[in-house]
């Protein structure tokens, strides 16, 4: 009779010891994947401000200047901001499966598919392809300024969202 007393409470313990240690786990894994969260959001709400400027330093530019090398270069700017946004919030996407991430990923795919394209034209089609474009990029400035008032990517709400495809959408070459 003992020996299954001794049995059973050893049994219960066990059972008890693996409880507290699967729970311990897996509290550290869901800290950890919100950090990760934490860290992507906060990139790539670094990178949204990035972009706001970029788009206004072009805007800038367009208005200004006429010289196709330093469009080029700034334009090549905001092609690489766009594209690590595109990444970031893809990462975003794969952790929370929110699709706002995913429809922040493909405006700035859009985006970024845009600039280079253009980019890759001949030297002096780049400018007038940028100017052809100067009322869509204002568009995508005002709703820049509009998304970086959050304090978060996450934050950012929905319809936002939705306004930044469709004005991407409409650029052209």
């Amino acid at each position: 009779m003992n020996r299954r007393k001794i049995a059973t409470i050893l049994v219960v313990v066990a059972l008890i010891l693996a409880i507290v240690l699967a729970t311990y786990f897996y509290l550290a894994m869901v800290h950890e994947r919100k950090g990760i969260l934490n860290r992507i959001d906060s990139a790539a709400t670094s990178y949204l401000l990035r972009i706001r400027g970029d788009v206004d330093i072009l805007l800038y530019l367009l208005e200004n200047s006429n010289d196709t090398d330093t469009i080029r270069y700034e334009t090549m700017a905001l092609g690489y901001t766009a594209d690590t946004l595109s990444f970031l919030t893809n990462a975003l996407y794969d952790y929370t499966s929110d699709p706002k991430c995913y429809n922040m990923h493909d405006a700035f795919y859009k985006l970024s598919s845009f600039i280079f394209d253009v980019l890759n034209d001949e030297p002096s089609k780049i400018v007038p392809e940028f100017m052809k474009n100067k009322e869509i990029f204002e568009g995508i400035s005002d709703i820049l300024n509009e998304m970086t008032a959050y304090g978060s990517v996450m934050e950012i709400p929905d319809t936002l969202i939705g306004e930044l495809q469709i004005t991407v959408n409409g650029l052209s070459k």
